[in-house]
């Protein structure tokens, strides 16, 4: 919604993604750059941590997180947070990227769900669902504040599956490093067609020496 020529700090937090599960980039002028060192592997992601913890509380963990975040209300995160703070961290050696020690040795993979049972023995499932998302927000609260004061942009536009979880928005909202955001409403897979064309069209256009015509999203009620 804001002019092309911006600075806008562009960030994606998916599950997996193609081999990788968040970046962060600045975009202007109708281009992106990706920022150096900021993208976070597949198996360091901060969506799969919410996927394996849903998952182990007996849900679908592709399609159920939204439960998760729902239940966290009625339990209490101080009985599950310490447990829950092992398993995924910002990187303490790259401030950009996430990181868990869970993973295979042999194949890099994620293995939180594997280690979870232990973890968690003895937790109850809403202490459980409360901790998880207060770290959630705990977590993507930080890494964008960091990539923020980095790079001294303070509008930011927000795509992926992470940005799903309307509780952690609503405390980027609140941010006092945020002068204005914007989530893409459809900010799942869905949205990857959303993104291809747009930025087919944008390629297009400035190799045709045109300045693209942005037209801002009024309703998301397009079918």
């Amino acid at each position: 919604p804001w002019n092309l020529d911006e600075d806008v700090l562009i960030f994606t937090a998916d599950g997996f993604g193609d081999g990788l599960s968040s970046t962060i980039s600045i975009g202007n002028k109708g281009e992106i750059e990706r920022i150096k060192n900021s993208e976070t592997s597949d198996y360091n992601s901060l969506g799969e941590f919410y996927a394996s913890v849903t998952s182990y509380l007996g849900m679908h963990s592709g399609f159920d997180a939204f439960k998760v975040m729902g239940l966290a209300p009625y339990g209490n995160p101080k009985k599950a947070i310490d447990e829950i703070k092992q398993i995924i961290q910002i990187n303490p050696e790259n401030p950009y990227v996430f990181s868990t020690k869970f993973r295979s040795i042999q194949t890099g993979n994620n293995d939180i769900l594997k280690n979870l049972p232990r973890l968690l023995k003895g937790k109850r499932f809403d202490n459980i669902a409360a901790a998880t998302q207060e770290w959630f927000e705990i977590l993507i609260t930080k890494w964008i504040k960091n990539a923020i004061k980095k790079t001294g942009i303070h509008k930011i536009a927000c795509a992926g599956g992470n940005f799903l979880n309307v509780k952690a928005n609503q405390k980027l909202l609140a941010l006092e490093e945020v002068d204005d955001i914007f989530f893409c409403p459809a900010a799942s897979d869905e949205g990857l067609a959303v993104g291809a064309a747009l930025r087919g069209y944008y390629e297009l256009e400035l190799k045709d020496g045109h300045k693209p015509t942005k037209v801002p999203l009024n309703s998301v009620y397009l079918g």
